[in-house]
C-alpha cells in the first residue's frame, strides 16, 4: 500500500515541475529527503505529508482522497 503512496507523491512532484533538490530547498531539508521517501527508505508521518503537500500547492486532503482511490482499484 505505501509504494501507492510514493508513487503518488512522486506524480505529484513531477507535475509540478520540481527536481527533488528543488522540492527539498523549498521544504528546508537535506537534498536526499525526497529522494529517501521516494525510495521508501525513510516513512513520512502526517505532519511531514501536509508540509510536503504545500510545497508542492496541493491540498493534503485531496492527496489523501487521491490516495484512497488508489486503494481500491
Amino acid at each position: 500500500k505505501y509504494d501507492k503512496l510514493l508513487s503518488l507523491l512522486k506524480d505529484l512532484r513531477r507535475e509540478s515541475g520540481m527536481t527533488q533538490k528543488q522540492l527539498c530547498d523549498k521544504l528546508g531539508q537535506d537534498v536526499t529527503y525526497i529522494s529517501k521517501i521516494e525510495r521508501g527508505t525513510r516513512r513520512l508521518d502526517l505532519v511531514e505529508l501536509f508540509d510536503l503537500a504545500g510545497a508542492l500547492g496541493q491540498d493534503p486532503i485531496e492527496i489523501v482522497a487521491k490516495f484512497k482511490e488508489l486503494l481500491h482499484r
